[in-house]
Formats: C-alpha cells, structure tokens, sequence
C-alpha cells in the first residue's frame, strides 16, 4: 500500500520538491524512516511508568522537565523557600512542556501522594512541610541529555535540596518515553556524587542506526543552511520520532526549521529556491500532517484487526500450534505473529503454555461471532504485508 509511506502524503510533497531530482529518492527514503507517535501513547506509557514509582513512597513531586530561562537559574528559590517554581518557561500550549504538566496535572488528582500547591508545583517549604519522599522528572524524550543535566543542575543549586537528596532523604528520579543511547549515558553519568535513578521506556530510533545512515546524513548535512550550527539536529543526535505535540530539536534541522535566505551547506549544489521550508516548521506538527498519517493508521489497524482473524482461525483449525507451525500456515512474520499473539492472549483468546498456542473458548466464541470459515487461508505469491509508519 503505497499511499502509507510518509513520502506519499499530499503535505510532503512540497518538501520533496526542494531537493534537486537527484537527490529526491534519497530525501523519500530519509523521511520514510520517521517514527510517529501520538500523545495518547506517550501520555499512557509515561503515566504508568510515574504510577508505578509513586507506589514505593509516601508523598512524591512530578516536575515536568524544561529549557532553562539562562544558565544560572536556580529552581528552587535561594532567598524564599516558599517562592513556587516556574514550571513552563513559555506560555505556548504546544509542546513537551505543556504536555508533560497536563500529566502531571492529571496524575494528581488521581492521587494524593503527588503534591501540588494551589495547583502549583510545591515549594521548598510545602516539600519540606508535607514530607516529600522522592522527585520524580519527567520528560517524553532524552536526546542529547544536555537539557535533562541542566535542569538537574538547576534543582540542586539549592543547597538545601541538594543536602536533602545527598542524604537520601529525598530520592531523584527521571522517567523518560524515549532516549538515544548516548543522552542515557549523560544523565546516568550525570554527578555520582548525587546520584540519580533514570527510567527509560524506549530506545529512541536515530538515524545513526540505520543501514543507509551516512547516506542519509549527509543528505540532511547537504542541504542544511550554511549558517546552521546543528544540521544534524543539536549534539548531532539525528533522531528519527515525531510526536504528535511537537517535533524535537534532536531532528536533523532539515525537517524543522525554516530558513528565508536559503543557501545549503554544500556549495556544489545549485539551482535550489531561495528559501527552505521544513516539514514541522519551529518544530509544530501541523493538522495536515496528523490527519494524513491518522488515516494510515485507521488502514494499519484493519489490517492489523484482520491478521488477528486469521491467527484465531489457523489455531482453530490445528489447536495447541506451534509458533513455528503458525508461522508456516500464515504466513506472518515473525514480528507480525508474535503482536497478534499478544493480543490474543491479552484479550484471553488464545493461551500460550510450552511454546504451543491454543484457542480458548473466548476465542472460538470471537471466531464463530465472525461469521468466517474455520479453514487455513492459503497465501500465494501476491500475499500482503502491510506497510506500518514507524
């Protein structure tokens, strides 16, 4: 199915046409290679990550991870322990920022461990007062892990909060959707001497994976404006997700940032327009872009809705299968089987007991409600395997 690749959505083209037509497959296959997530998704995982940290404690802080205002900025208040801190440093809706505080927002009025202060986040004093037990930062991806060490410099230029943590009487934590391999190694290396404990949900996709990656960045380090600091996105992170609320600033700057006086970074390629327009302009994911790719997903999750159908019936057909066994009677792959098999057995439709899947009778009740035949479904040389964004 062609029309699910990125490169094919209508608000992509015009992107495309900047490169020269040379270089247009290459720039389709670069932006095929992005991993699209929603906030829903993101907001659940994260959630439950925070949930399952606030059970081992008494009263916890959720504090959403943030840009410093300038480098010397100090949390928590030096002169006023009851100065409440600044918890956004924008007033924008849009944004991991704002998202991370409806979050929080949320997982304290579900429960009463997590304090806030006139819904606010507490001050010195109110942590001091109501016995907090632990910090809990969050954030939905760690790129270069700059941002993450610079906010946790910032808490612990407080002296009193930093003796609080150092004593063990406060923990910190930083629980993240997302993180390349190097920025989990700076916050983990971030000051032994105080110590913090980080999550990780996800390894975050880089370009710097892929097969074709020095293809890849050099094309984005090629058609980056001459006077771009981080072509390759900041700390060349070249990461390859978008979330549904923002784009990171860890993309290569070819796909955020627009450039009115437009010269690329490799002067041999000429007879571009003057100017550059990204995908996710000043990194905002526009209405065009998730309405396109939402009706991608609705057709991957009929697809998806229909291995499941197919799973139910070979199982029916040979109970107490073998993965391999399935694997050969379907024609699924491997990655494709085992999801749907998780979700069977989540939904109590199969059992899986000794490598052997069986049907359950909430299976067969889901496959004669169907209406489908209980027959092995031959593939032949034109089987479909759907083609899944991200």
């Amino acid at each position: 199915m062609a029309g699910s690749k990125i490169s094919n959505f209508p608000v992509i083209q015009p992107w495309i046409k900047q490169f020269r037509i040379i270089d247009m497959p290459i720039a389709r296959q670069l932006v095929d290679e992005l991993s699209y997530y929603k906030t829903s998704q993101v907001f659940g995982e994260l959630k439950s990550e925070v949930e399952k940290k606030i059970d081992g404690y008494s009263k916890v802080v959720v504090l959403p991870i943030r840009e410093l205002i300038n480098k010397e900025e100090c949390y928590y208040s030096a002169d006023n322990e009851k100065e409440t801190p600044l918890v956004q440093s924008s007033e924008s809706p849009l944004g991991s920022e704002s998202f991370a505080s409806n979050l929080i927002a949320q997982l304290s009025r579900e429960s009463k461990k997590v304090i806030l202060e006139h819904d606010k986040s507490p001050s010195l004093y109110m942590i001091k007062h109501r016995k907090v037990r632990a910090l809990i930062l969050v954030d939905d991806l760690v790129g270069s892990g700059k941002r993450v060490c610079d906010f946790l410099d910032s808490i612990i230029k407080n002296d009193e909060v930093r003796t609080l943590i150092t004593n063990n009487e406060i923990d910190l934590h930083v629980i993240t959707f997302m993180a390349t391999d190097f920025g989990k190694d700076e916050v983990n290396n971030w000051r032994k001497d105080v110590g913090v404990n980080l999550v990780v949900i996800h390894k975050c996709p880089t370009f710097h994976d892929l097969k074709s990656s020095d293809t890849y960045l050099k094309l984005c380090w090629d058609y980056s404006d001459q006077k771009e600091k981080y072509p390759l996105g900041f700390k060349k992170s070249a990461v390859r997700v978008v979330f549904e609320h923002s784009a990171p600033n860890n993309l290569p700057s070819v796909f955020y940032k627009d450039v009115k006086s437009f010269k690329p970074k490799n002067n041999h390629i000429l007879g571009l327009e003057s100017s550059w327009k990204a995908i996710f302009s000043n990194r905002v994911v526009n209405e065009q872009f998730k309405y396109q790719i939402s009706n991608v997903e609705y057709q991957n999750k009929k697809t998806n809705l229909r291995i499941v159908q197919e799973l139910l019936k070979s199982v029916s057909f040979d109970d107490c299968s073998s993965v391999e066994s399935l694997m050969n009677s379907t024609g699924f792959s491997a990655s494709e089987l085992k999801n749907a098999i998780n979700v069977c057995e989540k939904l109590n439709m199969l059992r899986v007991e000794n490598k052997k899947v069986s049907i359950t009778n909430t299976g067969r009740s889901e496959l004669n409600s169907l209406g489908l035949p209980k027959r092995v479904v031959v593939f032949n040389d034109e089987k479909y395997y759907p083609n899944v964004v991200g």
